[in-house]
């Protein structure tokens, strides 16, 4: 059974004896994962320990209420583009909604036709949000998804970088748009609906 790190503010003298315990039986650290990203001296020293491997953490205590959460059937439609950016095989994005997997099917199906230079750049996008499967699916981004092109630029090798943007050209579903800082320019993914 993992040990479990109940708050961020633990003295740290209650928290080296912790992380001895976990060293000395070999079992992991249970700690929400809203925990683990905070900024104070105890987290930065867990995430450097579980860094060196010193340590193994779990996150706990998240994802399955947060499911629940998500009623709306176009919120659904459009988390499911994403996983499947994200190479999530049917089954699982079933899984993640608690539906059947026809009805998952069904989700992507409201799409018109997907093209892989579209799931490419969407999955770029996402990665460059910093949005994986580990992520919470309520966090998931929601359409249109923005980027500045000058991030983009900055993360892209020239070649892949041009080929982005002639991409953004010829997909009436990637568009360059004004950026929210003046002077600058977004690209904006939206969602490939069918019309009615």
């Amino acid at each position: 059974m993992a040990l479990e790190l109940n708050s961020s503010r633990i003295k740290f003298g209650d928290l080296l004896t912790l992380v001895d315990e976990a060293i000395n039986s070999g079992k992991s650290i249970q700690i929400k994962r809203n925990m683990i990203s905070q900024d104070n001296n105890n987290m930065k020293f867990i995430r450097w320990l579980e860094k060196h491997r010193i340590i193994s953490l779990t996150p706990i205590g998240v994802e399955a209420p947060k499911k629940i959460l998500i009623k709306s059937r176009s919120r659904k439609v459009e988390i499911s583009l994403q996983l499947k950016a994200l190479n999530l095989p049917i089954k699982e994005i079933a899984r993640e909604f608690n539906v059947k997997v026809a009805t998952a099917q069904g989700y992507l199906k409201e799409f018109d036709s997907i093209t892989e230079d579209y799931i490419k750049i969407l999955k770029f996008i996402l990665d460059l949000k910093g949005i994986t499967l580990d992520t919470n699916i309520t966090e998931f981004p929601s359409f249109p998804i923005r980027v500045s092109i000058g991030i983009l630029k900055g993360k892209l090798p020239q070649n892949e970088f041009e080929q982005v943007v002639s991409i953004s050209e010829q997909n009436r579903y990637i568009k360059k748009i004004t950026g929210q800082k003046l002077g600058t320019t977004d690209l904006s993914i939206l969602l490939p609906k069918k019309s009615k």
